[in-house]
């Protein structure tokens, strides 16, 4: 295998590994975490951020 052909199979891992990041990032920000308080009149949903998608108060 020559320099050339090295480089293109270089290039082709890259993007296969970058093609698998790009899907992972796209499951990750479909992730949510919903917590209730012990008597449940508090629940929280957050995203992977930590930002607040939904506060529920009863």
């Amino acid at each position: 295998m020559d320099v050339s052909e090295r480089i293109q199979r270089m290039m082709s891992d890259f993007e296969q590994q970058a093609a698998k990041a790009a899907e992972v990032k796209d499951q990750m920000s479909e992730l949510r975490g919903t917590a209730r308080s012990k008597d449940g009149t508090i629940e929280v949903t957050v995203a992977p951020s930590g930002a607040v998608l939904d506060l529920r108060l009863e």
